[in-house]
Order: C-alpha cells, then sequence, then structure tokens
C-alpha cells in the first residue's frame, strides 16, 4: 500500500507537538492529511503537509460535540484512520471505539486499557501487578481523611489530578512542603479543577485529587521510554530519552531531550505492563529515580510533544500508528524492523523547543528562577549540539507552523503574565542544568 493508494488520514489537536510531527510524517509519505481543529490559528494547521484544514468543536471542551461531529464527518468520509493526539482523543477513540469504526480505520485499545494509563490511580495498580515501581499515592475521599494522613505523609508531598484528560483548568499538581499547609492546598485545588462530565459519569471519583510521594529528579533527569507495540505485544520497539528540561522545571512540559541509552529489563517489563491491561498504539511513559528502582510516573497513550524527535531518531511513530490503523501488515512489520535498527545505532541527537526555551530562560533570568551561569550552561549546551537538533515546529522546508509557534509563546508570557513570572521564577536545586 503506497502512495496515493494509502487510506487519508484525520489528525486533531493542531496546536500539540505530536499533531505536528504526524501531520509533516505522514504528508512525506505520500498520505492525505487532513488537520481538524477548534482554532484558527495552530501550527500543525499551517503545514505545508497539511492538504486541508476543518474547524471542529473543542475535543478538550466539548468532547460531546465533537464526537457527533466527528461522527457526521465519518457518514460523509468513510474510511480515513484516526490516530490519538491527546489524552482526550485517547479516551474518546476508546469510549465510541464500535461507533467511529464503521466510518474510521482505528487501531486503538478498549476503554479499559485506556483508563489504566490516563488515571494515574488505576496506573499505580496497574504497576503493581507488573512488577513496576510507582511513587506511593493516596487517594483520599474528602479533607477529613486528608487530616488523618496527614501525620503519616512524606513531605513535601504533591497533589495532582487522577487524569489530564478533559480537565480544567490544566494542571501538573502542587507541591506542598509544609504539613499545615495540605489541607488548605488540598482544598483550593479540589475546588479548582474539575474534569469533563463525560468522564466524570464514567469515573465518578476522578474528581478526587491525588496524594503522591514526591520524587527528586535527581542528577539523570526524567528517564522516559516511547514507541509502539501492537495488539499481541510481539511487534515492540522501544527508544530511550532523558528529559532535562522543562517549563515549569519541577512539574512542566518539556523543553529540552537527550537521546539515552536503552535499559533492556525495564523496556521488556514495560513490554508485559502493555500485555497484562491490554494497551497497544504508540506510547511515551516517563520514570523518575535511581537507575536501581526507577519509578514510572506517566504513561500517555498516543501522540506525544517530543514525536519528532523519534522521528529523527529513525523510530518514526506516526506512521507506525498510521499503518496500524489501516491494517498493513507487511509495511509495520518494515517500519518496526527500521525503527529497532535505528534505535540499537544510537543517536547523537537532541530535543529543544527554541520557540519556547530562549523566552524562558530570559524570563527564569528575570525572575530570579536562574542564575546568569545557569543560562549560559543552557545556551551552551545547545550550541554544542549545532547542526544535530530536533525541533518540533522549526523546518526550513515547512516554515510557517514554526513563525505561529514563535508568535504563540509570546503571545502566552503576555496574556498571563503572572503565571508566566511564577513558572519563571521556580527555582529548584534538585532539577539539573547541563
Amino acid at each position: 500500500m503506497t502512495g496515493s493508494r494509502r487510506p487519508p488520514v484525520l489528525l486533531t489537536m493542531a496546536g500539540y507537538g505530536g499533531t505536528l510531527a504526524a501531520v509533516r510524517s505522514l504528508g512525506r509519505a505520500g498520505v492525505r492529511v487532513t488537520v481538524a481543529d477548534a482554532r484558527r490559528f495552530q501550527a500543525a494547521s499551517w503545514s505545508r503537509f497539511a492538504a486541508r484544514t476543518l474547524r471542529c468543536p473543542d475535543a478538550e471542551r466539548r468532547p460531546e460535540q465533537f464526537v457527533e461531529w466527528l461522527l457526521d464527518l465519518g457518514r460523509k468520509e468513510p474510511g480515513q484512520a484516526l490516530c490519538p493526539t491527546s489524552d482526550g482523543m485517547a479516551w474518546l477513540l476508546a469510549r465510541f471505539r464500535s461507533d467511529l469504526a464503521r466510518h474510521f480505520r482505528i487501531d486503538g485499545p478498549l476503554l479499559e486499557a485506556v483508563d489504566a494509563t490516563l488515571n494515574k490511580r488505576r496506573l499505580e495498580v496497574a504497576c503493581r501487578g507488573a512488577g513496576i515501581a510507582s511513587p506511593r499515592t493516596w487517594v483520599p475521599s474528602d479533607a477529613a481523611e486528608v487530616e488523618r494522613l496527614r501525620p503519616d505523609l512524606p513531605f513535601p508531598i504533591l497533589i495532582k489530578p487522577q487524569s489530564q484528560a478533559f480537565l480544567a483548568p490544566q494542571s501538573k499538581g502542587a507541591l506542598v512542603a509544609a504539613p499545615e499547609a495540605l489541607l488548605g492546598r488540598y482544598s483550593a485545588f479540589r475546588a479548582a479543577a474539575r474534569h469533563a462530565a463525560i468522564l466524570a459519569e464514567h469515573d465518578a471519583a476522578v474528581d478526587r485529587p491525588m496524594l503522591q510521594q514526591y520524587v527528586s529528579w535527581g542528577s539523570e533527569g526524567i528517564y522516559g521510554l516511547s514507541g509502539f507495540v501492537d495488539r499481541t505485544g510481539d511487534l515492540f520497539v522501544v527508544a530511550a530519552s532523558r528529559k532535562v528540561l522543562q517549563k515549569p522545571r519541577r512539574l512542566g512540559v518539556g523543553l529540552c531531550f537527550e537521546d539515552a541509552p536503552l535499559r533492556p529489563e525495564l523496556a521488556e517489563k514495560l513490554r508485559a505492563l502493555c500485555r497484562q491491561i491490554g494497551y497497544h498504539g504508540v506510547f511515551e511513559v516517563e520514570f523518575l529515580g535511581p537507575a536501581e528502582r526507577p519509578l514510572l510516573i506517566d504513561f500517555n497513550p498516543r501522540l506525544y510533544g517530543q514525536a519528532a524527535f523519534d522521528v529523527d531518531r529513525g523510530m518514526d511513530v506516526p506512521l507506525l500508528a498510521y499503518l496500524a490503523a489501516v491494517g498493513d501488515g507487511p509495511a509495520l512489520l518494515r517500519a518496526v524492523a527500521d525503527g529497532r535498527r535505528s534505535v540499537a545505532e544510537r543517536s547523537t541527537r537532541i530535543y529543544c523547543h527554541r520557540a519556547r526555551f530562549e523566552p524562558f530562560l530570559r524570563a527564569s533570568r528575570l525572575a530570579g528562577g536562574l542564575t546568569g551561569e545557569e543560562a549560559r550552561r543552557w545556551r551552551s549546551w545547545l550550541r554544542r549540539h549545532r547542526g544535530r537538533v530536533t525541533d518540533p515546529t522549526l523546518d526550513r522546508r515547512d516554515r510557517v507552523p514554526g513563525l505561529l509557534e514563535g508568535v504563540s509563546g509570546l503571545v502566552e508570557y503576555f496574556r498571563h503574565p503572572r503565571c508566566s513570572f511564577r513558572e519563571a521564577r521556580e527555582r529548584h536545586e534538585d532539577v539539573p542544568s547541563p
């Protein structure tokens, strides 16, 4: 199945890095790509590799209306492939899988498997069954239980949402240093963050925040495994990376990654976890803690933000997801074999989201979150790898998404100055510097 004979694909969440990586990867492979988003000026919508763009309801904020729109499009234009580009999309594709599969090409896991990856309470239970360590976690039912737990909790401690899917406002969590501050911070967090009704009705306990053991970054950063696994677990390709800078610095979105050596025993445990919960598809999994006992902290069942890094390292995860969705078994076998060879050769590339990197360094320097010497070391790190940098948006053959992302970064800082200043001011000695 090559060239024009390949089925078209529909990708959503045009502002996400994984979506843009998929548009470019699949467009170059000769697949006709349609990008759909509720907003107009999002990077992937303006890629030269997008054959067309559509406006649709916001999948994260108006999921029910989005599913109606998607089914209507599928009835009019059957046969397109669908690949998950966000937590919410991964959940919707699983929840409405039987309806969507009548009109679209999908290779997604069942809802129980997606729930086990997106809900950190369920993920902790699944990890124990697969022999994977994870941070100690408590899910109190109310403030009274928080008070009962407080004397025995290890401080500092994190307050985190059980799931990022359909969460408003978006929050990675909050760190509480002192026991006397816990109840107030917990109550405020629970009052502020809510999941959309479509998820809350499915899981009545999802709005209860978790309390989780805080694990220091250490000197190695966050260790990540990303790749693809098929429904049997036999087709499995995985690469390793190390997240070395994120925004904000303690609980945030990755700005910089480095290639890292693969730990085969940890990769096999991850494959066992996928088999145990019935998960198949693309993934990105994060670990913290020492190499001898890494703790799994996150499992993303979708095209992830730094997917372009894996594409440049020779593991084309968007193509793998697409080939599985359209059922092209021979091509999938070849692509997995190509990815394994590239991973075995090890890459000397790094990943840097430059549209956000330099503004973050400047803001952190002004706000006191970074010293002048630390900022210089980060810039020197980027210069040392000149010519070997993967950027999720900047591409000389596809310039408009990079320009839009640069403008978007500036708008974000000026639209939310207090939040941006708070993020930039955050300073933590346990977060590594290059």
